[in-house]
């Protein structure tokens, strides 16, 4: 299994955070590098992933870093937050330099456009669904 989080200090110990997105990236056929940060918005999410000069980079609650458990839902948050990193790599989805107009499959959206009924969304709630026993059976041979 490739590490593909990114080697940075945030203060917490991510052994069992980074060991799931290593697996989860390598199920879903992510071979890039992975930036895991804390959350800097206060969204009603517990993850948001964003494409910043170059890098991915999933912002993620800084509760669930300090705890650095793999949960159903953390899992299934990992797997929804890399599909959106594999949306952007394969250029399926893209965003302006400000992050309020989205392109997907060559048609916009903006900030106005419901998150539930944002299709990429859709989209990767599909994949936490269609990737979560993959995963979790993964983990437990690593």
């Amino acid at each position: 299994m490739k590490n593909v989080v990114a080697d940075i200090n945030i203060g917490h110990d991510l052994t069992n955070i980074r060991k799931l997105v290593n697996v989860a990236a390598e199920v879903i056929g992510i071979d890039t590098d992975i930036y895991i940060m804390p959350l800097k918005l206060n969204f009603d999410e517990n993850a948001y992933t964003v494409l910043q000069g170059g890098k991915y980079i999933i912002f993620v609650s800084p509760e669930i870093l300090q705890k650095d458990r793999i949960t159903y839902l953390v899992i299934r948050m990992f797997i929804h937050e890399l599909w959106h990193v594999k949306q952007m790599l394969e250029g399926w989805l893209t965003f302006n330099k400000t992050q309020t107009i989205a392109t997907w499959n060559d048609e916009s959206y903006t900030v106005t456009t419901k998150h539930k009924y944002r299709p990429w969304e859709l989209e990767a709630r599909q994949a936490e669904s269609k990737y979560y026993k993959q995963v979790k059976q993964k983990l437990t041979e690593y």
